[in-house]
């Protein structure tokens, strides 16, 4: 997993933003819980934080939407623009905090059935120090309707030939259409336990303009959770 907070890109970061936009949806209430202690009363654990950020997502009441169950539909389903809140919170490794941003998905010139994917926001640290730009680029590969392949794009804003950055795309992660399950790129052979412990999520889809998007991970070297809401909104195109 690329998990990169601050100032240079990744996939969960995650997520994983980044003028605060309009928002389309009235779906989620998207006011961030703070998360970082107050001078008086004692500071919340981890856990009770994480919790109660999850608990401001108000969930839709059930209007007969069907939730994407392929590739075709989620591709369908995920285009356009997001507004994004997202908290981490880690009690080894990784670094907790919010994010605020805005992210787009749009589809990319390739005879693959490829989407680009931006994501431009601030993160804060919970440790107090000040926010930082963050960005993140991604390449959601549709081709295979049962799984769709995520990569990392690793190249500049400025995209040149369509052929070099798909040869320069690494896996990331890949979603399974029909549970919306989420699974990391596996460790490689011969990895130590540090970097046997992966990251797993699951997409919550429940309304055609508001989803969650939920990872954890538990090992010698990571364990904590992100959480990342989303919402369609209406957004400038120099915002991304």
């Amino acid at each position: 997993v690329s998990l990169v907070l601050l100032a240079s890109s990744s996939s969960r970061a995650r997520p994983g933003d980044r003028s605060q936009p309009s928002m389309s949806s009235s779906l989620l209430s998207l006011s961030l819980v703070a998360l970082t202690p107050r001078a008086t009363p004692p500071r919340m654990s981890d856990d009770d934080a994480f919790a109660q950020f999850e608990a401001s997502y108000k969930r839709p009441a059930p209007t007969g939407f069907a939730r994407p169950s392929t590739g075709g539909e989620l591709r369908e389903y995920l285009l356009g623009k997001w507004s994004i809140r997202k908290a981490t919170v880690f009690s080894v490794g990784g670094i907790s905090g919010r994010f605020q941003g805005v992210g787009e998905f749009v589809a990319y010139p390739h005879e693959r059935p490829l989407l680009a994917y931006s994501e431009r926001g601030m993160f804060t640290p919970d440790s107090g120090g000040a926010p930082v730009e963050t960005r993140n680029r991604l390449m959601y590969d549709f081709s295979d309707e049962r799984k769709v392949s995520v990569f990392f794009d690793p190249t500049e804003e400025a995209r040149g030939d369509a052929s070099a950055v798909v040869a320069a795309l690494r896996f990331d992660h890949s979603i399974d259409p029909s549970t919306l399950q989420m699974a990391d790129a596996p460790a490689p052979a011969g990895a130590s336990e540090d970097e046997a412990g992966g990251y797993t999520g699951h997409l919550d889809i429940e309304a055609a303009g508001a989803f969650l998007s939920t990872w954890s991970v538990g090992s010698a070297a990571n364990e904590g959770s992100i959480l990342s809401m989303h919402s369609r909104a209406v957004v400038h195109r120099d915002e991304l």
